[in-house]
């Protein structure tokens, strides 16, 4: 169930270590179980454009199993990813849950809710 068409990664993870860069490379090679890292390039929020430029898809609604993309913003200048691994339907939209590091600090992982916004885009990691 799994999707991956030779896309281009890494055999590293190029990210800085302790950025939310970092983390979801590595969340996503450990979704694939394999020594691979998706080759994205640039700072967080250009992570879609990247993505599409390798030939990977990315969505603007969500879906688990995902890198989400955060805009650049003025907390977070150059943007924010993190992984996806839950969806729920509210009655005020669709929340997903996430795992994120370094959202406040270098090397820290939390997880959260939050409600999709369009601002978000998602890189998926498997088959829709």
């Amino acid at each position: 169930w799994h999707f991956y068409t030779g896309q281009a990664t890494r055999k590293w993870n190029a990210a800085a270590a302790g950025n939310c860069t970092w983390y979801a490379m590595r969340r996503w090679q450990s979704f694939w179980r394999r020594h691979l890292y998706p080759a994205f390039n640039g700072n967080a929020s250009n992570w879609g454009k990247s993505a599409r430029a390798l030939k990977y898809r990315v969505f603007k609604f969500p879906t688990t199993q995902a890198i989400v993309v955060f805009p650049a913003s003025k907390a977070h200048k150059f943007g924010h990813v993190a992984w996806v691994d839950e969806m729920q339907p509210r009655h005020d939209g669709t929340w997903i849950h996430i795992w994120e590091m370094n959202f406040l600090h270098l090397y820290d992982i939390h997880n959260r809710w939050i409600k999709v916004t369009p601002q978000l885009s998602f890189i998926p990691a498997s088959a829709i």
